[in-house]
């Protein structure tokens, strides 16, 4: 029960931070971190039977011509994706935080990802999975800097600003 709350709170809080830093954005930009964020939770959260059966309905709708491949493969391009995407998404609050605050928060969220499975049923945290995290927020940051620089329009997108001030100045 202390762990669930545990679990509830983690999420509850992480949302609502990036709620709270993205509100001046653009209502499809904010609500498209925002679901980021929870599909990552959702997943890095879930209990080692919920994501079983997560795995298999998505294996079911992506059709039978996938070969089956163990859970641990999985596994990996789940971490890397979910995480590339919020590396992505959430690369963009540069202007308003800077880039070290923004990476510390992607680092801290991909091992607190990890620390929070010991509350999680069959769920155990791994040193391999926190570097596949950060791999995958490593290739989220590099999409961002790369859409930006070629000026697409996904990079005007991101190169856009919240309209706040900027963090620590005045």
């Amino acid at each position: 029960m202390i762990s669930s709350a545990l679990l509830l709170l983690f999420a509850a809080g992480v949302l609502l931070c990036v709620g709270r830093w993205t509100r001046e954005d653009a209502l499809l930009r904010r609500g498209a971190t925002l679901l980021m964020l929870a599909i990552l939770l959702l997943g890095m959260l879930l209990p080692a039977d919920g994501i079983d059966v997560l795995r298999d309905a998505m294996l079911a709708m992506l059709g039978s011509s996938l070969p089956t491949v163990p859970g641990p493969s999985v596994a990996i391009w789940a971490h890397l994706v979910l995480f590339a995407f919020t590396g992505l998404l959430l690369g963009r609050l540069r202007h308003h935080f800077g880039w070290v605050r923004v990476l510390a928060f992607l680092l801290v969220l991909a091992v607190m990802t990890e620390v929070m499975q010991f509350f999680s049923p069959g769920r155990y945290p791994s040193w391999f999975d926190v570097g596949t995290n950060v791999l995958g927020i490593s290739v989220g940051l590099t999409l961002m800097a790369a859409a930006m620089g070629l000026g697409t329009r996904l990079g005007m997108v991101l190169r856009s600003s919240p309209k706040a001030e900027r963090i620590g100045q005045g």
